[in-house]
């Protein structure tokens, strides 16, 4: 009897082994949960509490439709190597991109600037080389065009402002034997000079004309640098009669056609100042001392002399 009631039997111990187990198991697992969760708590208060440093960038960095491009920070001369230049990073708006605008200094660093370059304006390919610059205005010339050299004087060089970098139209003044009469006409627009008298640097202030003047010299070379069309045109007109310079703003690109002027032309605008007398007729010839003459029959029946040559 006490046997049976004053102990538990193989069964009953097993079973309760078998639950004591779970029941440490459970413990043991709940004890793993916690301290993970623990850890996982103070790592994020921890990275909660930390500064995070945001990099300083300019509001333009983030500008929309802008894109980065690449700039000097100083005015860099021709001739200088890249490598030795301050560069920084610019905005500029996407849809006004130069062509052949730099936007990566590592493509660049080993080139040299064809071209005076101004601060904080995107550097183009067009205006740098590869190999340092010879000295002489083959380095100034953009491709596809060529270089024509014309020889001017104080008026048709304008006065000496035909300085390297200015922008020039070319006039012909010409003898049109078609018709007998003097004519001036555009032969070539928007030619740059890239060498004044063997010189490829504008002068400070301009003063071109005064050294020129100094010099002594009564005409001047100007080296100009043209598509080949036009380069064919400047000799043609060398050929016809005399050339001369008329100078034109650098910012002003359009084109104003082929604009002739004859006699005929400057005689009708000069009609309005005749008192009123119209043009009847003209006769020309040739005196005795070979001097050739054009007279005009005007209706106050009297002959004016219009053109002697």
């Amino acid at each position: 009897m006490n046997s049976r009631f004053g102990s538990m039997g193989p069964r009953r111990q097993a079973a309760m082994r078998e639950r004591l187990l779970y029941i440490g198991g459970g413990a043991i697992t709940f004890a793993l949960a916690a301290i993970v969760a623990l850890i996982i708590y103070s790592y994020n208060e921890v990275e909660a509490h930390q500064t995070v440093a945001v990099p300083d960038q300019p509001v333009e960095q983030v500008a929309f439709g802008t894109v980065v491009l690449l700039a000097p920070k100083a005015p860099v001369p021709h001739g200088t190597k890249l490598s030795q230049v301050a560069l920084r990073e610019i905005h500029w708006p996407r849809n006004e991109v130069p062509e052949g605008a730099v936007r990566r200094a590592d493509d660049v660093r080993d080139m040299y600037s064809k071209v005076d370059l101004p601060a904080n304006q995107p550097i183009l390919r067009a205006n740098l080389s590869s190999t340092p610059l010879l000295g002489g205005v083959a380095d100034l010339i953009p491709p596809g065009h060529r270089a024509t050299t014309i020889e001017v004087d104080a008026t048709a060089g304008v006065e000496g402002w035909a300085t390297p970098g200015a922008h020039v139209d070319i006039l012909v003044t010409y003898h049109d034997r078609d018709d007998g009469q003097k004519k001036t006409q555009i032969a070539v627009e928007d030619a740059v000079v890239v060498s004044f008298n063997g010189q490829t640097r504008n002068d400070t202030n301009g003063m071109r004309g005064e050294q020129q003047a100094r010099m002594g010299r009564s005409t001047a070379t100007v080296t100009l640098a043209t598509p080949v069309e036009d380069s064919l045109k400047i000799h043609t007109a060398r050929a016809m009669g005399r050339i001369s310079l008329l100078l034109r703003n650098t910012s002003d690109l359009k084109s104003v056609g082929n604009v002739t002027v004859s006699a005929s032309d400057l005689r009708s605008s000069q009609r309005q100042d005749k008192g009123g007398a119209q043009t009847i007729g003209h006769v020309r010839y040739e005196g005795q001392d070979g001097v050739s003459r054009e007279l005009e029959l005007r209706s106050d029946k009297k002959w004016y002399l219009t053109q002697e040559e």
